[in-house]
């Protein structure tokens, strides 16, 4: 990395560009790694163009990921990198953005716990009190969300904006519609950021193996594993695809299998380290052959990490 003036309280403010954007003190520093690393440019100059951005980006991307040292280390430092370029994006766009709506009873959502996210509907709103639906696992489970523990709420209007809002759980509940959870909102509903929702146009070559929840076991000593679909399955059985378009929900996938929705599937992305992921078929379109619309289960860390990058390009 290149040795650069400092970029303090001369004609460009680190500090002041930090303030502009909202970030914090970890931000800001990381802001400045960015800027510091790649082709040399005028701060000023890479903050107003994508392409110079994106360009730095991909530079502390890199970086980053030939680092020695802690995996897991490496891993939470790209989280952070590619969470500050979503958030250079929203505020990029935050003249753009519409007025927030106004929540009401019965609207999809997501549910956000650590990282991990449940579809569930918002009940009911009373002002910051807000009563969804306990959330379920794979299994259809109910998931045992602690009090006080923070989450992150998201949802759409039309299939074009997504908002979220972060808050805490306050408890389980009954409810005339079921299981519920009550939660205390802290923020208003705020513009998703866009970059959390692209998708790639591509073509990928990927390999698809159907697979079923087994459980073994009784309630301390319950497992739940993942096992080949069919009675007689000794292994996984592979079948070739081509991933048509990728995003963080999901991916879309031309192959020969022809699965029913709820299908679960492992799908192995050929590409980097985007590796295999556990993925639910939402729907089938034999419009010009078999094209599954996956959903994205569980993405660990590392996964996220590699899909928001292939978004960004920075993989290419």
């Amino acid at each position: 990395m290149r040795d650069r003036e400092p970029l303090g309280d001369g004609p460009f403010s680190l500090r002041r560009a930090g303030r502009d954007y909202g970030l914090d003190r970890e931000g800001t520093r990381l802001l400045d790694f960015v800027l510091r690393t790649g082709p040399g440019e005028d701060p000023r100059r890479i903050l107003k163009s994508q392409t110079l951005l994106d360009r730095h980006f991909k530079a502390a991307y890199t970086l980053i990921s030939q680092e020695t040292g802690k995996r897991n280390d490496s891993d939470e430092r790209l989280a952070r990198l590619l969470s500050l370029r979503k958030t250079l994006e929203v505020s990029r766009n935050k003249d753009k953005a519409p007025e927030t709506p106004e929540l009401h009873g019965n609207m999809p959502a997501i549910i956000w716990l650590e990282d991990e996210g449940y579809p569930v509907r918002l009940l009911a709103i009373r002002e910051d009190r807000l009563l969804v639906e306990n959330p379920r696992n794979a299994l259809g489970d109910l998931i045992l969300v602690e009090a006080n523990c923070g989450i992150r709420l998201a949802f759409f209007i039309r299939s074009s904006r997504g908002f979220a809002l972060t808050g805490k759980a306050l408890k389980r509940t009954e409810s005339p519609w079921g299981p519920a959870l009550e939660l205390l909102r802290k923020s208003p509903p705020a513009l998703l950021n866009p970059p959390l929702f692209r998708f790639r146009e591509l073509e990928l070559p990927c390999s698809l193996s159907p697979v079923r929840l087994e459980e073994t076991g009784i309630d301390e000593s319950r497992r739940v594993r993942l096992v080949p679909e069919g009675p007689d399955s000794a292994g996984e059985a592979r079948t070739g695809g081509t991933a048509l378009h990728l995003s963080l929900e999901g991916c879309a996938v031309r192959t020969a299998l022809a699965l029913e929705a709820g299908t679960l599937v492992k799908v192995e992305l050929k590409s980097g380290e985007l590796g295999t992921v556990l993925a639910q078929v939402q729907r089938l379109n034999r419009n010009g052959g078999n094209v599954l619309q996956l959903r994205f289960l569980k993405l660990s860390l590392r996964s996220a990490n590699a899909l928001s990058a292939a978004l960004f390009g920075y993989l290419d």
